[in-house]
């Protein structure tokens, strides 16, 4: 069949296409027109009639079909008759060569990018047949900007189908348009490279590497940070092989990425590829998120002890902020990897660690903690009490008040307005109103406040029993809480 029957059909297509499960050609989109009798028209493409007329169906509105459509076998659909859904099969294909022919290049860019998106190749047949030169050979540069919009919407995870189903026919609309089209270049289908490898397709990787010359490592180096992100070992070593000169610069957005998945094996790959890893291009949060810090937050041990065994000059100002991460998620083992690592860690350091070991309950990492360094003060452990104490981390408010001394009701108020509040934790409660003296009704009222709100009469009664002095005043916000939110009142 030549690309003009192709795109216009012929009898005999047309004669078996009236069938609604009858495909009219394996992998070729035939664009259709349905014109009503006011003479607007609206433009499908399709592979089956079965499918251009659910297309149809949820595009037009049942009611305002005032419609002359003409099936494929010259039967009308008369004025007074009701017109259904199943009346749509009476579409019959269009010639559309006249208005291609008069399609600009925006025209043109628009349809490939919808095309790509959707996985539709019809369209290439139609741009091959019916574009002018000068527009078929701008298609590299059409499809490039395409590729780039893509990439950015798939890794991004926007809107674009990444079912397998589309993802497949995505596939193949890349390499009709390599076969097709001349004229590319490892600029132009950088991007592709990207998109593909980041959803695992090597095969197309491969297609796309041999299709052209001059790849170099500023060309591939999103491609292996994509496909270290996902774990897709065999196209990182494809990607690493295609090419010389990979620095460190290329590849530590890879390493950060491949270490956040737990994939042991590439972060081995990327840091035995290349000379020169240091902690600092490991570490830089800012700049990396810290492959140390995402491996630690997830739990995989044994990345953590790959980047720290392969990469020197470790601190702990490298490592803090792992160690942090490890705490609040519970890695016991990390913390201890971490901390045995590097010498000279101190309360600063690890005050934030402690604080969310103990906003979580991970009693024995907070007890590892303490017992690591020297010189605590109420300064390192007053927010580790407060979110404790929010939590109803008795046993770890305990340790925590215990470990040092210099409380006052200053440190502790917010601990115990935060205990009174939410679920109400009274055993915290007084804890924390036996271990200091000196409280007074400033302290108190923001904790008889919350806890009126949230409904803790047993926590109100402690509040207003544990100090004299009590005012109109100071208690107004109780009063008006207990208005404002009566569904949250347990009395």
């Amino acid at each position: 069949m030549d690309q003009k029957a192709k795109m216009n059909g012929n009898l005999e297509q047309e004669q078996i296409a009236n069938e609604e499960n009858v495909t009219l050609s394996p992998r070729e989109i035939h664009n259709f027109k349905i014109t009503d009798m006011a003479g607007n028209t609206m433009m499908f493409s399709s592979r089956s009639i079965k499918v251009l007329r659910s297309q149809v169906a949820e595009s037009l509105d049942t009611c305002s079909m005032c419609t002359r459509l003409q099936n494929y076998l010259g039967d009308e659909v008369t004025d007074d008759r009701p017109i259904d859904h199943t009346d749509l099969v009476a579409v019959r294909l269009v010639e559309l060569e006249q208005e291609m022919k008069m399609w600009g290049t925006e025209e043109w860019e628009g349809k490939l990018v919808n095309a790509f998106r959707n996985g539709d190749v019809g369209i290439l047949d139609a741009l091959s047949f019916y574009a002018p030169e000068e527009i078929k050979n701008h298609v590299p540069n059409l499809m490039q900007r395409t590729f780039y919009q893509a990439n950015t919407e798939v890794f991004q995870q926007n809107e674009m189908d990444t079912s397998s189903m589309v993802e497949e026919e995505r596939i193949y609309f890349i390499r009709t348009l390599l076969e097709k089209f001349s004229g590319w270049s490892a600029d132009h289908l950088q991007d592709a490279v990207s998109l593909v490898t980041y959803n695992g397709h090597r095969d197309i990787v491969d297609v796309l590497l041999e299709k052209v010359e001059g790849w170099t490592v500023d060309h591939l180096q999103d491609g292996i940070w994509k496909a270290s992100s996902n774990g897709y070992r065999d196209i990182v070593d494809v990607l690493l092989e295609k090419v010389e000169g990979w620095a460190v610069d290329h590849l530590q957005n890879a390493v950060k990425s491949a270490s956040s998945g737990g994939y042991r094996d590439i972060v081995d790959v990327l840091l035995e590829k290349v000379e020169g890893w240091t902690a600092d291009h490991i570490e830089d949060f800012r700049r990396l998120q810290d492959a140390v810090f995402f491996a630690s937050c997830h739990g995989h041990r044994d990345v953590v002890d790959v980047l720290l065994e392969k990469v020197e000059g470790w601190t702990t100002e490298h490592l803090q902020d792992a160690v942090c991460n490890a705490s609040y998620c519970g890695h016991r083992d990390i913390v201890d990897v971490l901390l045995e690592k590097v010498e000279g860690w101190t309360a600063d350091h690890l005050k934030d660690a402690i604080k969310c070991a103990s906003e979580n309950g991970y009693w024995d990492i907070v007890d590892v903690l303490l017992k690591k360094v020297e010189g605590w003060t109420v300064d390192h452990l007053q927010n580790a009490v407060k979110y404790g104490s929010e939590k109803g981390h008795r046993d770890i408010v305990d340790v925590l008040l215990k470990k040092v001394e210099g409380w006052t009701a200053d440190h502790l108020q917010c601990a115990v307005m935060y205990a009174s509040s939410n679920d109400g934790y009274r055993d915290v409660v007084d804890v924390l109103l036996e271990k200091v003296e000196g409280w007074t009704t400033d302290h108190l009222q923001d904790a008889v406040a919350y806890a009126s709100m949230d409904g803790h009469r047993d926590i109100v009664d402690v509040l207003l029993e544990k100090v004299e002095g009590w005012t109109a005043d100071q208690l107004e916000d109780a009063a008006a809480n207990l208005e404002r939110f009566p569904k949250r009142r347990k009395y």
